[in-house]
């Protein structure tokens, strides 16, 4: 893991969205969540805490992280109603490049972003998207527990104080991640 936070990969740097955060190492991790809250390349926001700690928990010396929504907010439900177009665009070509580099070598994906998912078509749209993309590289997939709606939880530190006890060891599950997408279609439809 980083020395310290200055060792983060973060793209970009600043301002009101983010598409990558991460630190590369020998054995590194996927993660999808929701949407960026506050960490970038010199800090640390309590999502990319938990994330760190559960890598290295798991035997992970690196992690990559990106959102369905690149657009930086702490509460997801400020999200646009409309997706940015050229973020999303962008966001999925960012996402694409990590995948198809070598140097990651990711075999593993945890899955985290909550129930937020149908709070808006375009995060479906994307959840598909990256899943799509990820089928054919025979990935191992994981999340630490579903949600009552069958959504793997969200790696934020108060979705984690509701439902775990403080130092618990978390623990984490497959998740059928192409059959998964089944569901989410279908909130996709009923929209």
């Amino acid at each position: 893991m980083p020395e310290n936070t200055t060792d983060l990969i973060c793209i970009p740097e600043s301002g009101g969205h983010r598409f990558v955060l991460g630190y590369k190492g020998e054995n590194n991790l996927l993660v999808i969540a929701l949407n960026p809250n506050t960490a970038a390349g010199n800090k640390h926001d309590s999502t990319t805490r938990n994330i760190e700690r559960f890598a290295k928990e798991h035997d992970y010396d690196g992690w990559v992280l990106f959102n369905l929504s690149p657009v930086r907010d702490p509460n997801p439900k400020n999200l646009l109603d409309e997706h940015d177009e050229v973020l999303q665009q962008e966001n999925f070509k960012q996402f694409c490049k990590v995948v198809d580099d070598k140097t990651w070598d990711i075999n593993n994906v945890w899955l985290a972003w909550g129930n937020g998912v149908t709070g808006r078509k375009y995060l479906i749209t994307a959840a598909i998207q990256m899943l799509d993309y990820l089928e054919p590289k025979n990935l191992n997939y994981f999340c630490i527990k579903r949600t009552n709606q069958n959504h793997p939880y969200h790696s934020a530190q108060r979705v984690l104080n509701s439902f775990f006890k403080k130092g618990e060891k978390i623990k984490f599950e497959t998740f059928p991640a192409q059959a998964y997408k089944e569901l989410i279609l279908k909130y996709s439809q009923n929209e």
